[in-house]
């Protein structure tokens, strides 16, 4: 799958994700701050964007990166519980059934 260089992630609010010279940049629409996501942070909003549950991310860094399940897991509970979205995507993340994996 290839990440495009801007996308939309439709949660509690509206999420612009685009490619900048610097990584990613995000529009926090609560927080009213932008905020840089680095290469694979931007890959796995990405994939929530395009409705991928938990497995199927697995499958994608699995097949992209050399990545076992168990550190995946741990690397996605860091990377949301650290996100400045996870109000806004956490009924996203329930719905595509990425946390229930990964227990946030």
């Amino acid at each position: 799958m290839r990440m495009k260089d801007s996308f939309i992630l439709n949660c509690k609010k509206r999420l612009i994700f685009r490619k900048e010279f610097v990584g990613y940049v995000a529009f926090d629409p609560v927080g009213l701050e932008f905020y840089t996501l680095n290469e694979i942070a931007a890959e796995i909003m990405y994939l929530v964007s395009e409705g991928l549950n938990y497995y199927q991310i697995f499958e994608y860094y699995s097949e992209n990166y050399d990545i076992q399940e168990d550190e995946f897991k741990e690397t996605l509970q860091v990377f949301f519980q650290s996100s400045p979205f996870l109000d806004l995507l956490y009924p996203e993340l329930i719905k595509n059934k990425v946390v229930c994996n990964c227990y946030l």
